[in-house]
C-alpha cells in the first residue's frame, strides 16, 4: 500500500526508520494529517515547501535528519501546531520572526543546527512555550529578557 492512497490518515509517525526523501513526495497528499513525526531518518535538502498544505498539523518532528537551507515561510501558516522539533540538523539563518504567529506551540525545539542571532523577542509572546530549545546553534545574545513574559516555560535552554 502506498502513503497517498491514505488520504485521512491523521498519525504519521514514521521516525527511526531510516526512509529517504522519496517518502516527502508522497506525504504532501495527505492533507488530513494531524502528527508528523520524520525524525531519525535519512531526510536531506530544504524542509518541504508543501508543509502549507498540512495546515491540521498540531506536531511536526523532523529531528535528527540532514535537512538545510532556511525554516519555511510557509510554517506560518499552521496555526493548530502544538509541537515543533528541527533539531539536529543543518539549519541557516535567523530564527524567523513569524514564530510568534504560532501562538499554540508548547514545544520549540531548534537546538544542533548553524542558526544565527539574534533571538526574536517576539518568542516572549508565545505565552503557552512550555519548553523552548535554543542551544548548540550560532546565537550570541544574552539570556533573552522577553523569558519573564513566558510564565508556563518549564525547560528553557536557550544556550551552550
Amino acid at each position: 500500500m502506498e502513503i497517498r492512497n491514505l488520504r485521512y490518515l491523521s498519525i504519521l509517525p514514521p521516525w527511526d526508520n531510516k526512509f529517504s526523501d522519496l517518502i516527502l513526495q508522497e506525504i504532501r497528499l495527505l492533507e488530513s494529517l494531524n502528527q508528523l513525526n520524520l525524525s531519525s531518518n535519512v531526510l536531506t535538502g530544504e524542509i518541504f515547501y508543501f508543509i502549507k498544505i498540512l495546515t491540521n498539523l498540531s506536531l511536526f518532528h523532523l529531528f535528527q535528519n540532514e535537512f538545510s537551507g532556511l525554516i519555511p515561510l510557509e510554517t506560518r501558516l499552521l496555526k493548530s501546531l502544538n509541537q515543533l522539533n528541527l533539531s539536529s540538523n543543518i539549519l541557516t539563518g535567523r530564527i524567523p520572526y513569524f514564530i510568534e504567529i504560532l501562538t499554540n506551540l508548547s514545544l520549540f525545539h531548534l537546538f544542533q543546527n548553524e542558526l544565527s542571532s539574534p533571538i526574536p523577542s517576539s518568542i516572549g509572546n508565545m505565552t503557552m512555550l512550555i519548553e523552548v530549545k535554543l542551544h548548540q546553534n550560532n546565537l550570541t545574545s544574552m539570556i533573552p529578557f522577553f523569558v519573564r513574559n513566558l510564565k508556563n516555560l518549564f525547560i528553557p535552554y536557550f544556550f551552550g
